[in-house]
């Protein structure tokens, strides 16, 4: 899996984890290679992939840097209202 769509989507590892239903450092080990996502969480996984990469097509990602220190979630939640539980 590639996981560049974390820092694509102008992401952090915990606010991706979250999407997931995962820690940081879950991800962080995906994200280095050491582990791969268990079986019943690779659909999710891919889920939130496809998501974040529509969201950045459509250019509604990533959030502007002048912005991002406070608008990630809330950008994220304008951009899918359900994408958590659409992920879950």
């Amino acid at each position: 899996m590639d996981f560049s769509i974390i820092e694509r989507a102008g992401l952090t590892q915990l606010q991706f984890g979250k999407l997931v239903g995962v820690s940081r450092v879950t991800v962080n080990t995906w994200v280095k290679g050491r582990f791969k996502p268990r079986s019943d969480l690779r659909a999710r996984v891919a889920k939130a992939t496809r998501l974040l990469d529509a969201a950045i097509i459509a250019g509604q990602l990533p959030v502007p840097a002048i912005a991002h220190s406070t608008r990630v979630e809330h950008r994220l939640a304008l951009v899918y209202k359900d994408l958590v539980s659409a992920v879950s």
